[in-house]
């Protein structure tokens, strides 16, 4: 059940414990009753779990639930034991499923290899590495349904990050006479897979509640934004954190260095797009990352074995595109989070602009 509000005419923001709304208020003796919230998402109602802080001169019902809202019975978000729950199962399975793309990464050398081109077939490496993918979108997906988007990427990346924590580095690649512009070639093919599982889960889980709608209540951003490319633009930002924290080809190092970088970037392309739901950002690091291996060959002369021996390698260039599908997907994830705190909301501020005065 959700709370009723009777008040004076106009919009009055609705503060919930992890969720924030807007509500047209009627009179009392207004009919029809009022419409849906004003939100990211359409036609959604509120929930209030616990307590929640009544309106000045309003009366408000409220009704213990599980779930911070709801949508007409088609989603609700989990909190408490179970939200952690759902989250721990989820990132198992997706780690499981993608764990079985492992065996088809050997190298010629009989390794785990750093890259899916280095696998000694690499027809059947790409197969297994796109369907376990797909696979543990689908977890995702289910998984974002009773959480949210967000989450449910993270939990993806989760998967990835498996992967990525068995297969090898760019010494690897070295040693096998590799080529940087074949692992750039591979990190944006991973880019172009996270942006299908963006747009897949933000499908099935629903767009991102917290995204603030426009002025006129139309939850979908004007355009051009509505993919957010000025957000997506953000992406940049992950090579200079790279650059800065990437100081060897450690596994951990390189795929910490990523992670950190995508956070900033979901934190600037959550500020530069407000309204715009992250189609793109989730994939943007992956896109600026092969660039930096493609700036790595300006820099490379000779065989890469050579290279790695003088550590003539840009840092850019050092982690490998597992490093920046997992990165992204997690770091993003974190950054959209962090960036809600660095978010205020203008009725907000104008409420307390007026108990100032």
């Amino acid at each position: 059940m959700a709370g009723r509000i009777a008040d004076s005419a106009g919009w009055q923001r609705i503060g919930l414990l992890h969720d924030t709304g807007y509500r047209r208020v009627v009179a009392a003796d207004a009919s029809p009753p009022a419409p849906a919230l004003r939100t990211g998402c359409k036609n959604r109602q509120f929930s209030f779990r616990g307590w929640a802080m009544p309106f000045r001169g309003s009366a408000v019902e409220l009704s213990p639930s599980p779930f911070a809202c709801t949508n007409g019975g088609m989603k609700g978000e989990l909190y408490g034991w179970r939200r952690y729950g759902v989250v721990l199962l989820g990132m198992l399975l997706t780690g499981g499923v993608c764990s079985a793309a492992i065996p088809f990464t050997i190298d010629p050398r009989g390794t785990f290899g750093p890259t899916v081109f280095q696998a000694q077939s690499e027809v059947e490496a790409l197969l297994a590495i796109a369907i376990c993918f797909a696979i543990a979108t689908g977890i995702a997906s289910v998984v974002g349904r009773l959480v949210n988007a967000a989450v449910g990427l993270f939990v993806l990346g989760a998967g990835v990050w498996v992967v990525r924590m068995r297969s090898g580095t760019i010494e690897d690649l070295a040693f096998a006479e590799g080529s940087l512009g074949l692992v750039a070639l591979e990190t944006a093919l991973w880019g172009v897979l996270v942006v299908g599982a963006t747009i897949t889960i933000l499908k099935v889980a629903g767009p991102l509640a917290d995204i603030g709608a426009r002025d006129d209540g139309n939850s979908s951003p004007p355009e051009p934004s509505r993919w957010g490319l000025r957000g997506a633009a953000a992406g940049v930002l992950v090579l200079p954190v790279v650059w800065l924290i990437a100081r060897s080809e450690l596994q951990g190092q390189t795929l910490m260095a990523v992670v950190l970088g995508s956070m900033v970037v979901g934190l600037v392309g959550r500020l530069l797009s407000p309204h715009a739901q992250p189609w793109l950002l989730f994939a943007s690091p992956c896109f600026f990352g092969a660039i930096g291996h493609v700036s790595g060959l300006l820099f490379v002369q000779g065989p890469l074995s050579e290279a790695f021996v003088t550590q003539s390698i840009p840092a850019v260039s050092l982690p490998m595109p597992l490093d920046y599908a997992a990165g992204s997907l997690m770091g993003v994830a974190m950054g959209l989070g962090w960036a809600k705190s660095f978010l205020h909301d203008e009725d907000e501020a104008a409420e307390a602009s007026a108990r100032d005065q």
